[in-house]
């Protein structure tokens, strides 16, 4: 936000669009005069006072993408801790707000409206306070970043209020924005929550839409553990033998089976297939059928499947 602020401080601008003050502007009386007295509807009547606040909303609009722009192309620098509650948040509407599988837009605009409202709008709204510039901005240019960020409220809730003018052309604006904005909301939100943060934010996974988790048996882990290590011994694996060697190294030797009283259960979690794995994790169905070949257990069943 930095930059785009600064950027818009270098100017002067006035881009008051309530009817009744820009009326009021343009039929500024000396001082010792009478005040105006008019209505909202009767300003909106003016024609002067509709075209200059025509000609503001367009410079707003223009403001607006080019913050929107710097916002949303640097999802992934928002910091780690805000990251982690936006993916909270994330899963909490996608379950409540009722998203499926291809339409998460509820969830994600419920993401943006908390960034926006919480975040991003009072850090504009505030440059001095929110560090991003060390003097204060003139009444004007203040009055220019609280309209900005108004605007931008309502672009990322989709809620368009009724106050605009030109509201036509409000709204084509915010549903234009949607889809980069949804696509900001999954880039912020893609982070990984870990057991310990997940527990101390009272998170409870009962939503179909989290990732499944199957539940294998301690001694099944370690048998198939015991199979690939055998297998990459015995040379019968295809392919990569570069990155099995770095597997066994990392798993250390086998383990032999551990007492009943101590076979517990291990959730392990299973990627949904949108999901992209981390470069250097796919392998080639041969190898994965080679490697499995002997090890026929639920894991091995449910990591096939």
């Amino acid at each position: 936000l930095k930059e785009p602020v600064q950027k818009l401080l270098q100017n002067e601008y006035n881009l008051e669009t309530d009817p009744v003050a820009v009326y009021i502007e343009l039929n500024r009386k000396p001082e010792n005069a009478a005040p105006i007295n008019i209505t909202t509807e009767e300003a909106r009547a003016d024609k002067a006072v509709t075209t200059l606040i025509t000609d503001r909303t367009s410079k707003l609009l223009e403001l607006a993408d080019v913050f929107l722009s710097s916002v949303t192309f640097n999802a992934e620098s928002f910091p780690c801790g805000l990251r982690v509650i936006c993916r909270a948040f994330y899963d909490i509407a996608r379950e409540k707000l009722g998203a499926t599988l291809t339409d998460d837009s509820n969830a994600t605009t419920f993401v943006n409206s908390f960034l926006f409202e919480r975040v991003i709008v009072p850090a504009i709204v505030s440059p001095v306070k929110s560090g991003l510039v060390s003097v204060a901005p003139s009444a004007s240019n203040a009055h220019a970043l609280v309209e900005l960020g108004r605007l931008l409220d309502q672009t990322a809730t989709g809620r368009v209020g009724s106050e605009w003018i030109n509201i036509a052309v409000v709204t084509k604006f915010v549903r234009k924005k949607r889809g980069r904005l949804g696509m900001f909301a999954k880039l912020v939100t893609d982070v990984e929550l870990l057991p310990q943060i997940r527990k101390s934010m009272g998170y409870v996974e009962t939503s179909e839409f989290l990732d499944p988790v199957v539940s294998i048996k301690l001694n099944d882990i370690l048998r198939l553990h015991m199979a690939t290590a055998t297998q990459f011994k015995d040379k019968k694996l295809l392919g990569s033998a570069k990155s099995w060697e770095k597997l066994i190294e990392r798993l250390g030797s086998p383990q032999s089976k551990v007492p009943d009283t101590q076979n517990d259960l291990v959730n392990i979690r299973l990627r949904l297939p949108d999901r992209v794995p981390a470069e250097g994790t796919l392998m080639q169905m041969e190898e994965v059928a080679q490697l499995f070949a002997d090890a026929k257990t639920d894991l091995v069943l449910a990591l096939k499947e």
